[in-house]
């Protein structure tokens, strides 16, 4: 169950995600793991040509992933489960099947 504390956090995460990436569906911490660990080349090159980031923005994103997966080695990865986790649950509340 989510603390008021950790979806505050969530909140600001999202919001700086929009405001530094345009993107307010994911987190900063896994937008890190697709720069950092997308599984190929080719995904990880389609992932950023569909996130249509800058130089720089991928820049910040390797940097801050480095700094999280150095604070918690597991971050990144769970912060990837963590949206696919989100994504299923929010298509069973919307009646689809993930």
């Amino acid at each position: 169950m989510p603390t008021r504390l950790g979806n505050i956090l969530l909140a600001i995460d999202r919001f700086l995600a929009a405001l530094l990436y345009n993107r307010a569906d994911i987190t900063i911490s896994a937008l890190c793991w697709v720069v950092l660990y997308a599984p190929t080349e080719k995904v990880a090159a389609s992932a950023l040509v569909a996130l249509d980031m800058q130089r720089w923005q991928v820049w910040t994103l390797t940097q801050i992933g480095k700094g999280l997966e150095w604070l918690q080695p597991t971050h990144l990865t769970t912060a990837r489960q963590t949206e696919l986790t989100v994504a299923g649950s929010t298509l069973q509340l919307l009646g689809e099947k993930p």
